[in-house]
């Protein structure tokens, strides 16, 4: 494991020599890594006519709060990387469907993908869920173009989901929950906090399907009720988390 997470004065040029030769490495952070690019974040993938392509060991890798990081290069990242398990490109504002097609063309091993305030849509979303049915945590917090289409593909096509926080985006509404509710029954972990929209047939929906459910954080929802939160108390039997404030 090589960890530079907030290292802000890393540049592009340092980097490649220091990931040079890393064979076994699995993991790889450079989180808050500001100056680091789609150059740099190239570097991580290029081949060798003798060596191979670097960092073939490597599965999992945060390069979240990199703003001058792009679809380009998260695209080059993923390409050939099959045992990718864990991705984080959390705060890339720049990252949007294009990287999600990537992944679904790439990564069928995907486990966990955390996409915090990124540009993705449903449309990459879908993709996502075709390509990569393993995902079983999904963070789309503040994304402001995700809505219930794109969680209903993932609750549907990614059947081993047991965490998924889709807190902030407004555009999801009870349809997701019912979803969740019918399909995700590993589902132990969700976070819905400021979904306005969702009311208390969301709520019922997953208490109802999801027997596993051990946190749920829905505050700021509005639309939800003590009725909704009882009926969750009641029915989640393994629920130690409950934030409704």
């Amino acid at each position: 494991e090589l960890s530079l997470g907030g290292c802000t004065e890393l540049t592009n040029g340092v980097l490649e020599p220091l990931v040079d030769d890393c064979n076994s490495l699995t993991t790889l952070r450079l989180d808050g890594c500001r100056r680091i690019d789609d150059v740099g974040i190239g570097t991580l993938m290029e081949r060798d006519a003798t060596k191979g392509m670097r960092l073939p060991q490597l599965t999992a890798i945060d390069v979240s709060k990199l703003p001058e990081v792009s679809d380009a290069g998260i695209c080059e990242l993923v390409h050939d990387r099959s045992n990718l398990t864990d991705l984080n490109v959390a705060l890339c504002g720049r990252v949007g469907d294009a990287s999600l097609r990537a992944l679904a063309a790439n990564c069928a091993e995907l486990r966990a993908l955390n996409l915090t305030a990124t540009a993705v849509t449903n449309e990459g979303l879908a993709a996502l869920a075709q390509g990569c049915p393993k995902l079983a945590r999904v963070n789309l917090t503040r994304c402001a173009e995700v809505g219930d289409d794109g969680v209903i593909m993932l609750a549907v096509r990614c059947t081993e989901l047991a965490s998924l926080f889709v807190a902030r985006c407004a555009a999801v509404t009870d349809a997701s929950l019912g979803a969740l509710g019918s399909f995700s029954r590993e589902l132990a972990e969700l976070h819905i906090a400021g979904c306005e929209a969702i009311t208390d047939a969301g709520v019922v929906a997953v208490a109802a399907g999801c027997a596993k459910l051990g946190a749920f954080l829905l505050d700021t929802c509005s639309g939800i009720t003590d009725a909704g939160i009882c009926e969750v108390a009641k029915r989640c039997t393994l629920l130690h988390t409950l934030q409704a404030i």
